[in-house]
């Protein structure tokens, strides 16, 4: 082989390793979106107590469960005033996606961070929330916007 050629294959795999990990990064962040999506309607339906509907977001064999942990767990906090998607982390399993949503909630009694575990299963399109964990901040601190 010439070293034109062995330039030429270099240059073609580098840009072959870009156009993959471009497509891939588009992908992904699609993906978060959706996982965004999903907690913001969440959240919303929470801000209004509409309860009966956002337990609709989890499993329907989980349902009843979760209705009682969000009207619950939310007592403490007093009423929702508003929240922020702070951070997703997304982690892929075996059987799908999971996207750990970390959201600050301004509540008006206590601030708290909230996780919630989306989850994607591979050849689905649905997304449903698995998990929901509340931890409270510290009396008298409160979040910064």
């Amino acid at each position: 082989m010439t070293g034109i050629n062995v330039k030429w294959i270099a240059v073609r795999a580098v840009l072959l390793v870009m156009a993959t990990c471009t497509l891939l990064a588009c992908g992904q962040t699609e993906n978060d979106q959706k996982a965004r999506d999903l907690v913001d309607a969440y959240f919303l339906k929470l801000k209004k107590k509409d309860y009966d509907f956002a337990e609709t977001f989890y499993r329907e064999s989980d349902r009843g469960k979760w209705r009682l942990f969000i009207s619950d767990s939310r007592k403490p906090l007093g009423k929702l005033l508003d929240y922020e998607i702070r951070d997703v982390e997304v982690n892929t399993v075996y059987s799908g996606r999971l996207f750990v949503v970390k959201v600050a909630s301004f509540n008006s009694t206590l601030d708290a961070y909230e996780y919630l575990t989306v989850f994607r299963q591979v050849n689905s399109e649905d997304y449903v929330l698995q998990s929901h964990k509340i931890k409270p901040l510290q009396p008298g601190y409160r979040h910064k916007k």
